[in-house]
């Protein structure tokens, strides 16, 4: 019996914004409107998402971010929650675009961690 083993492709979050022309938002909590954001866990004062994403789950449009304590913790949370999924960029606007996520890596580039540690 031959076997073959293709692993999927994995790729970078830094690489994948760039390839795609996106923007990544990370934002320390205080500075939401209290009365829409929804209560959250003590502890967890950044979030992390990309502009205008949402993740398509069948019909349905889910807007998700990475929350955590640190900016760093809140981006390398949000990429679990968009690995391998399809996000939606800009879902009611005549830019709409759908992009499939590749396996993104948990590993952040150096400078990604220094400039994140510094917004902090």
């Amino acid at each position: 019996m031959k076997i073959e083993m293709k692993r999927m492709a994995r790729e970078s979050l830094e690489n994948f914004i760039d390839r795609n022309g996106l923007v990544l938002e990370v934002r320390s909590l205080p500075d939401l409107d209290c009365r829409v954001s929804p209560p959250r866990p003590v502890g967890e004062t950044f979030y992390a998402n990309i502009k205008g994403a949402e993740i398509k789950l069948g019909p349905i449009l889910s807007s998700e971010s990475g929350r955590g304590a640190t900016a760093q913790e809140a981006v390398q949370k949000y990429i679990k929650l968009i690995r391998c999924q399809l996000l939606v960029i800009d879902a009611y606007k005549d830019t709409r675009r759908e992009i499939n996520v590749p396996w993104l890596t948990d590993d952040l580039e150096a400078e990604t961690v220094a400039r994140l540690q510094n917004a902090g």
